[in-house]
């Protein structure tokens, strides 16, 4: 999705029973899918058909068939044991992107949103220098001092995030702010941090559930991208971006070993995209206003 709702919606107008966005085909496709890959992905010790580095080189590069269902790599192993194996750590690494670069900038946003221009000016300044750092330059920096550690390397991007993070939650919490009900609490005596719990966060959550799904889906694609350079799990550990680094090598004399990884990869984001979109679509049938701005894509591109 390129653009997604930031007005936010009052805690008057939750509806009951299940959530709006798993009534949509697009809410349900991607909540079902992102469950079923965390699930399979933990559990693939359990039930893969073979150990992710036991080869059978009499069916190397084989297509799918009753004993390997998604075919074999270069080196005979089962894709589909491998694919799952390796479907843990990109799907937790990415969900620690998302955890820290909300965990730092929606706080910060309401901090600021609370306490006036003064820290307003303060904190925006700060972020403005984390959104000015070559994230990409600093990732691979990171890399060579502390080695290929996913989860901190994810947890680092998750810092440089959060100042793209604070800058849409900024505008949301300055516009939930100025409700009357937020009013009315404070006037009732209610202190800093129950009106944010109990009036600002709840009015937020739309909003938030949509840029941390898009999040979601940009960390899974950074977490390949920097496997597929190199800077993943070291062979025989399978990685979805080296095992579509390996394919690519095999594109033309075995197309078929591109596409399982490649469209687990490419499901597994359009999921997380299609859940944001089902989340955002809450906000327009609900009725409030179709006040837009642009998500977090482009913060973290830069």
């Amino acid at each position: 999705a390129d653009e997604v709702a930031t007005e936010p919606v009052p805690p008057a107008q939750r509806r009951r029973g299940l959530p709006y966005f798993l009534r949509t085909p697009g809410g349900i496709f991607g909540a079902a899918w992102l469950t079923f890959m965390l699930v399979a992905s933990l559990t693939a010790a359990l039930w893969r058909p073979y150990e992710v580095a036991e080869q059978d080189l009499a069916n190397r590069l084989a297509l799918p068939s009753a004993e390997h269902w998604l075919g074999t790599d270069p080196l005979g192993r089962d894709l589909l044991s491998r694919i799952f194996s390796a479907g843990a750590e990109p799907l937790l690494a990415a969900a620690v992107t998302v955890v820290v670069a909300f965990g730092i900038g929606l706080p910060l946003a309401l901090i600021a949103a609370e306490r006036g221009r003064r820290v307003e000016r303060t904190v925006s300044r700060v972020t403005e220098v984390f959104l000015a750092l070559p994230a990409t330059i600093l990732l691979l920096a990171v890399i060579g001092v502390i080695g290929v550690r996913t989860f901190v390397i994810m947890a680092i991007l998750g810092v440089l995030i959060s100042a793209a993070v604070y800058r849409v939650m900024l505008g949301v919490a300055q516009s939930v702010r100025q409700r009357l009900y937020v009013d009315a609490a404070r006037v009732n005596g209610l202190g800093s941090i129950r009106v944010n719990l109990v009036h600002v966060l709840p009015s937020m959550a739309t909003v938030v559930a949509v840029q941390a799904a898009q999040l979601y889906g940009i960390g899974l694609l950074i977490v390949a991208g920097l496997a597929f350079l190199g800077f993943g799990p070291a062979e025989p550990a399978p990685s979805w971006g080296f095992m579509i680094q390996d394919a690519s090598s095999y594109v033309f004399n075995a197309p078929w070993l591109l596409v399982p990884t490649g469209l687990v990869l490419a499901l597994t984001v359009v999921a997380a995209n299609e859940l944001a979109d089902a989340i955002a679509g809450k906000t327009s049938i609900a009725g409030t206003p179709s006040r837009r701005k642009r998500p977090l894509t482009r913060a973290v591109a830069a």
